[in-house]
């Protein structure tokens, strides 16, 4: 009976052992089908490798610039790069194009502030006004007064008044500077 008892228990230490290394069956609560592992024979060539397989869907395949994540060439979440939508102050960048504020600093989307107003005054010929120390143009004016002058802001500090040839009037440029600060 001893014997009996052993081969009854060994019996169900085996069968037991036997289910639990069964693949699962039926559906999971999300709804997807448990597929078993598969062979893994496209990295290694060989088939001794298993690898999951999940019949269900683990998210989006390609970036997207509308789901939450910080991915393809986005340089914050969901904004900068090739994103249509630009970032906000204090969000990461690459460029200026990448912010709503047109200002990248250190990788930041940052604002100007400080503006000041500086006029050229009448222009015979080319004149150039420039911003003072780390402030840049902002916006540049003409304030001309005739025809056949232009303005144009030719660096990121400096705008020029031209007076073209006949011009009939005064050539001015009036630039906005403003100091870069990045908020905390």
């Amino acid at each position: 009976m001893g014997t009996r008892r052993h081969g009854w228990v060994l019996a169900l230490v085996l069968g037991a052992t036997a289910c639990s290394s069964a693949p699962p069956t039926g559906r999971p609560d999300d709804g997807s089908e448990i597929v078993p592992p598969r062979r893994n024979t496209e990295t290694t060539g060989s088939s001794d490798e298993l690898v999951p397989s999940y019949g269900g869907s683990l998210g989006p395949s390609t970036p997207s610039c509308s789901d939450g994540l910080k991915n393809g060439d986005e340089t914050d979440v969901d904004c900068g790069g090739s994103c249509a939508t630009t970032c906000a102050e204090g969000r990461s960048c690459g460029e200026a194009a990448d912010c709503s504020t047109d200002l990248c600093v250190a990788t930041k989307c940052c604002s100007r502030t400080s503006p000041t107003t500086k006029t050229s005054g009448a222009v015979s010929g080319t004149g150039q006004i420039c911003c003072d120390g780390a402030a840049v143009v902002t916006a540049v004016k003409d304030c001309g007064q005739g025809t056949n002058h232009t303005v144009v802001k030719v660096s990121a500090q400096c705008a020029e008044a031209h007076e073209g040839t006949g011009n009939n009037g005064t050539a001015c440029v009036e630039i906005t500077c403003a100091v870069s600060t990045c908020a905390e």
